[in-house]
């Protein structure tokens, strides 16, 4: 079955299923340990594999076309084979970001006299130095290596679109959910109603560092929250999400947490709570599912993203911080409003991604995204490196700007501890029963309206 022209039998659809999903979960495999180590997994190819292979192919793709598709599986295994087709396309381009990201070419100015780090290690320095200046010193060693790795992102994404004109696609609006169309009107409005609550936090941070020109890295000291520590654990395991959450997972077939990051500061348990929602969202509570992966997921997942800022948004909840940290009234509202900038600023950041990442943006985009951002331009040596707009940007934008009217039904229906009420676990696992796209095809998304309850949020939220 390794090419098709009239398409694959009905009853060959679950093989194909699972051999879409066994492809997948092997190429994300490899990227994380090509990230890890690059030369030692480079010369790695899991398509070299006949099995995941033959879900990476155009004939594949074209032959699931001319079957009758009543239930919708063809759909959602066409818009994987596209992915995964893509995927195979860019081991190369892959390849060459990964070895990139970790070449120690760039000396640390000011810092550290004669020492070189990778693109990776830069960043990490940002985010873990507490003196501005030393962080301004690694983030200008990040934006020296801006150049070697926008190349290969360039060149990822040439290839990502050769692979959509190839199948007769344009753009990728027959792959991705209909809200995604609005994606770009949607950061803008973010943006535009943010403006003046972020713009009022980052003259803060710049009057307590006695600075006068603003920098990208105010932006990043804000959004990492180090003074939002109280009642965490020590270091960040998934034993802690288990006990925090362990009446949501009852019944799980299979929950696969993915990867957590180091305890650096409270912006680190923000994104363990995403990343807990995330994988909650992706599982199954049935022995047996009854949907096949192509359609239970989806390469844009709103909907994970969706819980994701669901969880996330945890941390800036003065009841979670009481009932779940065990912080007192005035300690959780001061670490709630605390979190909220990280929620705000990487809601900020997100919708800067994809402003970025749009096909028409250039040299005078840079300068006005990133200024709106910062407060001033960033040095467009970092333009096409960071912040890069990822494959599923859209998704994760649309899905974190959309949750508000979700979590005001939580707290409505199972009041403002909702996430320790068994009901509500009820509630958000028989979400899981439903396809990926189910929760992405209803109601046309409002930029306008989206962006003023968020606004309107935050302001609540720090008033």
């Amino acid at each position: 079955m390794s090419s098709f022209s009239g398409g694959p039998d009905l009853g060959d659809i679950f093989g194909l299923d699972r051999d879409v999903e066994r492809a997948y979960r092997a190429w994300q495999t490899w990227r994380l340990t090509l990230r890890a180590d690059p030369e030692a997994h480079a010369d790695e190819d899991v398509f070299l594999l006949s099995s995941h292979r033959r879900v990476a192919t155009k004939s594949l793709f074209d032959g699931l076309a001319a079957q009758a598709d009543p239930a919708g599986a063809h759909e959602g295994l066409r818009r994987w084979i596209a992915f995964l087709l893509q995927a195979r396309n860019t081991h190369d381009a892959d390849v060459s970001l990964a070895r990139e990201a970790a070449s120690r070419e760039t000396p640390v100015q000011n810092l550290d006299e004669g020492r070189r780090v990778s693109y990776r290690e830069a960043w990490r320095g940002v985010v873990g130095e507490t003196a501005r200046g030393k962080a301004i010193a690694w983030f200008d060693a990040a934006a020296a290596r801006g150049p070697a790795m926008a190349a290969p992102r360039r060149e990822r994404r040439a290839r990502r679109e050769e692979v959509l004109r190839r199948l007769g696609l344009e753009g990728e609006s027959a792959l991705v959910p209909k809200e995604l169309s609005v994606q770009g009107a949607l950061a803008e409005a973010i943006l535009a109603a943010t403006h003046d609550l972020a713009d009022a936090f980052l003259r803060d941070e710049r009057k307590q560092e006695g600075a006068d020109a603003p920098h990208p890295v105010d932006a990043i000291r804000i959004a990492l929250a180090r003074g939002a520590r109280e009642g965490w654990p020590a270091r960040l395991s998934p034993r802690w999400l288990h006990e925090l959450f362990g009446g949501w997972l009852t019944g799980a077939a299979r929950f696969e947490l993915g990867p957590l990051p180091a305890a650096i500061s409270g912006a680190s348990f923000v994104r363990a709570l995403e990343i807990f929602g995330q994988s909650f969202r992706r599982t199954s509570f049935e022995t047996r599912p009854t949907l096949p992966f192509a359609l239970r997921s989806d390469p844009h997942f709103v909907d994970v993203h969706r819980t994701g800022a669901l969880t996330a948004s945890l941390a800036a909840s003065p009841p979670f911080q009481r009932r779940a940290l065990g912080l007192g009234k005035d300690g959780a509202l001061l670490q709630a409003r605390t979190l909220g900038k990280t929620l705000l600023f990487t809601l900020r950041l997100n919708a800067a991604r994809v402003l970025l990442g749009a096909p028409t943006a250039d040299g005078a985009t840079w300068d006005d995204v990133t200024a709106r951002l910062f407060g001033a331009p960033a040095a467009r040596s970092l333009a096409g490196a960071w912040p890069e707009c990822r494959d599923d940007e859209g998704a994760r934008l649309v899905g974190s700007a959309t949750v508000l009217p979700w979590l005001r039904t939580l707290v409505d229906e199972f009041d403002e501890d909702w996430f320790f009420n068994p009901r509500a676990f009820e509630a958000l696992r028989a979400r899981t029963l439903y396809p990926a796209r189910a929760w992405t095809e209803g109601e046309a998304v409002d930029p306008s309206q989206t962006a003023r309850d968020i606004g309107r949020h935050f302001e609540e939220l720090f008033g």
